[in-house]
Order: structure tokens, then C-alpha cells, then sequence
């Protein structure tokens, strides 16, 4: 793909997903090459196919920045890491995974915490958004959220969590990982190894 400069190759793939409004990119190697697709409301589209040439450099720079094992292709990894794009920061949640043609890389992109939405900022109609308080003002119960990957699922978990009354409630979460730390709430990291 013309204008990605090979010294500054992942910076460049990930400033030109965030500027086409991704919220996730796929690195996938395959038989011809690397193909870089991202998520886009809620649908992966092609970015861009990579020679394979490219690929160990790309990999390198990524899992370095988010704290992940370069030695380590055979089992899957997890990694964070800023990314400073315009005028802000985006926090970017990286997850390999090694497969028959090499190691596969997905990034989600998270808006900083301070970017964090409402309730009324999520397009809900407003019959809906009346029936939703209401189900989550409830003394009990359990409100199940689900829906594919983009689609909104976590976005709309912490707009309910801010809206909440914290200092008058007990609210625990478990998130697999945590994404955006809430002032109030007690949230707990998922970890299989510690059981």
C-alpha cells in the first residue's frame, strides 16, 4: 500500500484505521501476504494487503510497544499501549494468537476514559432509553447485553456503570480485561491462571 513508510509502518497502519473510525484492526497473515482489515460500525472491511516481508517487522514493533513477548510466537498474548492520534490519546488493547500461517494480531481501539460516554449520547430511542433505566434501577435482577464484536456492548455497560449511584451502592464488576477504571466501583480483572 503506497505512503506507509516501512520505519514507521505500525504507527502508520494504526493512525489510518482510527482516521477511517475503527474500532478494531485484524492483522492476519495468509499465503499471499498480510491482510489488514479493520472494523468499521460494526463491520470489518479491507485496509490493506502487506508482503510478507513486512510482517515480522510490523509484529516486532506492535508487541514491543504493548509490552508483549517478541521471542514468543506460539501461544497467544495480551498487551496495552497509548497511542497519541490528533489531539488526544486512544488506549489500544492488542491480542495474539498463533496460527497456521504465523501470528495473527487484533487491536481494539478505546477512547480514553475522559471520552467515555452517556446514556443519551448512544442513540437509543427514547421509549428505549426509559425502559433500560428502568431495568437497571431495579433492586434486583440481571440485564444481559450482548451483540458482536463493535457493536456497542461495552460502551453501553459503562455509560450504565457512570450513571449509577456508586457511593450509595455496592458495585462490583468482572471484566475480561478491565477497559476504563470508574471512580466508586469495585471492578476485578478476570484471571483464569489465579482461578
Amino acid at each position: 500500500m503506497e505512503g506507509l513508510r516501512n520505519n514507521k509502518l505500525a504507527e502508520d497502519l494504526l493512525h489510518l484505521a482510527l482516521a477511517q473510525g475503527a474500532s478494531d484492526m485484524h492483522i492476519e497473515p495468509d499465503e499471499q501476504g498480510v491482510r489488514v482489515r479493520i472494523r468499521v460500525d460494526g463491520l470489518l472491511q479491507h485496509l490493506c494487503v502487506l508482503p510478507r516481508a513486512q510482517q515480522s517487522t510490523l509484529l516486532t514493533q506492535l508487541k514491543v510497544w504493548s509490552g508483549m513477548d517478541i521471542a514468543e510466537k506460539r501461544v497467544p498474548q495480551d498487551g496495552r499501549m497509548l497511542l497519541k492520534y490528533v489531539d488526544t490519546e486512544v488506549d489500544l488493547r492488542l491480542s495474539s494468537l498463533p496460527t497456521v500461517n504465523g501470528e495473527k494480531l487484533a487491536i481494539r481501539f478505546l477512547q480514553r476514559q475522559d471520552n467515555l460516554l452517556s446514556l443519551e449520547q448512544l442513540q437509543f430511542s427514547d421509549s428505549n432509553l426509559q425502559r433500560y433505566r428502568q431495568l437497571f434501577h431495579q433492586p434486583n435482577g440481571l440485564v444481559l447485553l450482548t451483540g458482536p464484536t463493535g457493536s456497542g456492548k461495552t460502551t453501553t455497560l459503562y455509560a450504565t456503570l457512570q450513571e449509577l449511584d456508586a457511593a450509595a451502592s455496592n458495585i462490583i464488576t468482572l471484566e475480561d480485561p478491565v477497559e476504563y477504571k470508574l471512580p466508586g466501583i469495585n471492578q476485578v480483572a478476570v484471571n483464569r491462571r489465579s482461578g
